[in-house]
């Protein structure tokens, strides 16, 4: 009972995330709009997935969602900082090239994951 609970909250979770990410659509002039839906999606993935991990029947089931949910963990502190940054007006701190190296760790910790 108390996973099924566990797991609704994840889904509304999920679905308020999503629809964050959604609305934030009509601000696209602001340039903090695009790391926001990109966390905002990241975040509502992960939960959705985190809600079917805890639901699953058997251990073969829960070990697979377990190694989909890491495709998208490792890559929500970069977004946040990407929208931090972004917030802050000091886009040229991490444009480019240097965008680019602060993606590395999390793809290389997506691939050992899988």
């Amino acid at each position: 009972m108390d996973i099924l609970i566990f797991s609704l909250l994840l889904i509304a979770s999920a679905g308020i995330m999503l629809g964050f990410g959604i609305y934030s659509r009509r601000y696209s002039s602001n340039p903090a709009t695009v790391p926001y839906q990109l966390l905002m999606y990241f975040a509502a993935a992960w939960s959705l997935i985190y809600a079917l991990e805890l639901s699953s029947p058997n251990l073969q089931t829960k070990i697979f969602w377990h190694n989909i949910k890491f495709i998208f963990l490792p890559f929500l502190p970069v977004f946040e900082l990407w929208l931090v940054i972004t917030f802050l007006r000091r886009e040229n701190w991490i444009s480019g090239w240097r965008f680019g190296l602060l993606c590395i760790i999390p793809t290389l910790s997506v691939l050992f994951a899988l």
